[in-house]
């Protein structure tokens, strides 16, 4: 699903992803080669069971935040740029996503992970992340919908679209 066109970020929206056919054909599978084998070999058994299960539910955000040139996708949310009223900032770390109806796609810098572990690191690296995706989706935004109401949000420079 991400092609050339599209950059994604790992993101932890919150929302949980459906599975795919072929995800659910699998868990199936071991689920199925589980009970079977429950009986004979329980730690093999066992182990079939909790994989499984582990496909089904202990998916994380594995589409986080992907940019394509006419929308983004966050989670199970998809939002044209053409559909957009407006793009506003109203916190340092927070781009909001204003469509044509419901309440805001909300882009935060926190949510943004980091292999750091000192504190400076962190807020550095989420920073850099964050600007890096809210310039390219401004970048975005301004191309497809170049009347887009713009709050409190600076526009980057023109770069290249990666």
């Amino acid at each position: 699903m991400a092609g050339e066109d599209f950059a994604v970020y790992k993101y932890k929206h919150g929302q949980r992803t459906s599975a795919s056919r072929g995800r659910l054909l699998w868990a199936l599978g071991f689920f199925a080669a589980g009970v079977l084998t429950f009986f004979f070999l329980f730690p093999l058994g066992l182990m079939l069971i909790a994989i499984g299960a582990w496909q089904l539910w202990g998916r994380s955000a594995e589409n986080g935040l992907m940019i394509g040139p006419r929308y983004l996708i966050c989670g199970n949310t998809i939002l044209y740029y053409r559909n957009l009223s407006r793009v506003a900032s109203s916190a340092k770390g927070v781009l909001d996503l204003y469509g044509s109806a419901g309440a805001p796609l909300r882009i935060e810098q926190e949510r943004f992970p980091t292999g750091a572990r000192k504190a400076d690191k962190i807020e550095r690296n989420t920073r850099a992340k964050f600007d890096k995706a809210s310039a390219l989706i401004l970048r975005r935004v301004q191309a497809q919908a170049p009347d887009v109401q713009l709050t409190g949000v600076s526009m980057p420079l023109p770069e290249g679209d990666a």
